[in-house]
């Protein structure tokens, strides 16, 4: 009851912070062309790419050791952390710089505009190390405030910069460097004051931290391949004004994968603490509760896609209005994701993440694959189609493993 709970408040403050940016979308895509929002879409994929090379989601290292060490070891886990996410800043940074020209010309996008990704990466690792803190100290609600409050002060910056000065996608990436720095600076200090920073490098700890975490970059960036690559094809393949009016279409879609990431922000921490000293009545009430989910999940897409057509006119301009047709696929590719979220913690408590790497990895490539040739033939549809074949293929697969490596009684089994 406390992880539905917590599930349900997790919910409500993603559906406020998510409500904000759809509060956004009518003005962007008033004061935007198509092609203008296709090129912050552009840069939101960037965004997206930039966080798991910096962060390699090291973070997960917080939800694995919680429950199990001691206050000083997570302090000192956190500061590695922390130590290593500011070395690949600096790494990317050097990159970005030496092949700017190269970026700049097959984006079209100024390089000086590309340098700020590691930079908003960075203090994105830092808000999220503090999130995740709060998610296995059961504090929901001031982990909804917290990204309510961010959410809020992106918006009346980037309304402020698009309405008030007259800047088009350039206001939205100020607004996203504006308060990724202000938020990180936060969740910084609050990690500090409250003791879960410690000082000191610790060799060990960060060759422990890589090797655990290394699996989690393919499955991070994997993820990321899958989620958002699809628009990088739609520019390359069709055009940035196709990219403006897909990414409208991908936002109504993506109400599925908030209310599922705001349930997997309460179900994961719930059940590494279930298989922390779990009996075997244990694992049977766990696999019960899994099998209600897998039948309740399915409805939700078409929830979604029902409700998008009906406030979508109301909501867009009228040069974006054949979106509609995006939603439904990119609405059933997220159900189908978050399939996944149910057994994920099965491999990362056993450190089997090596499995995440490869299932990603192949699911990431049927997804490019698919890109090229649904784009080719189907157009800009074929993308959202590419996107549910390839999370298929993951979820199956995730599942398959999980199965093997932590035995629970799924099937009656003992």
């Amino acid at each position: 009851m406390s992880m539905i709970k917590h599930a349900a408040i997790y919910l409500g403050s993603s559906i406020v912070g998510k409500a904000i940016p759809f509060a956004l979308l009518p003005i962007l895509t008033a004061y935007l062309t198509p092609e203008e929002f296709g090129v912050w879409s552009v840069y939101q994929v960037l965004m997206a790419f930039m966080v798991p090379l910096v962060g390699l989601n090291l973070q997960n290292n917080i939800t694995r050791n919680f429950f199990s060490v001691s206050k000083e070891r997570l302090a000192s886990i956190m500061s590695n952390i922390i130590i290593i996410v500011i070395f690949n800043t600096l790494t990317l940074l050097i990159i970005l710089f030496l092949m700017r020209v190269h970026i700049e010309k097959w984006l079209d996008i100024k390089s000086s505009w590309l340098m700020l990704l590691p930079i908003i990466a960075l203090f994105t690792m830092f808000k999220q190390l503090y999130l995740t803190l709060l998610r296995n100290q059961k504090e929901p609600f001031r982990y909804g405030a917290f990204e309510i409050a961010f959410t809020i002060i992106m918006f009346v910056i980037a309304t402020s910069l698009i309405i008030g000065a007259g800047f088009k996608w350039q206001g939205m990436v100020i607004a996203a460097t504006a308060s990724a720095i202000m938020f990180g600076t936060i969740g910084f200090f609050f990690l500090y004051t409250s003791g879960y920073i410690a000082k000191g490098l610790n060799g060990k700890t960060i060759r422990q931290l890589v090797i655990i975490s290394l699996p989690f970059f393919p499955h991070g960036v994997g993820g990321i391949v899958i989620n958002m690559s699809d628009r990088l094809f739609i520019d390359q393949m069709v055009g940035k004004e196709a990219v403006g009016v897909y990414s409208v279409g991908f936002m109504f879609g993506m109400i599925v994968s908030i209310v599922m990431g705001a349930f997997n922000k309460a179900w994961s921490p719930w059940v590494h603490e279930q298989l922390a000293n779990i009996s075997d009545d244990g694992k049977k009430r766990l696999v019960r509760v899994t099998y209600l989910l897998l039948l309740l999940i399915p409805a939700l897409p078409i929830f979604v896609w029902i409700i998008s057509l009906i406030f979508m006119p109301i909501m867009v301009d009228v040069r974006y209005i054949e979106a509609k047709q995006y939603i439904v696929w990119i609405a059933f590719g997220y159900a189908v994701q978050s399939l996944y979220f149910l057994v994920f913690p099965y491999l990362v408590h056993t450190g089997k993440t090596i499995y995440l790497a490869k299932v990603t990895f192949f699911s990431a490539l049927i997804n490019l694959i698919g890109n090229y040739f649904l784009i080719k033939y189907n157009g800009t549809v074929g993308a959202a189609q590419a996107t549910v074949i390839a999370y298929s293929v993951m979820s199956l697969g995730i599942w398959y493993h999980a199965s093997r490596v932590y035995n629970m009684p799924w099937f009656g089994k003992r």
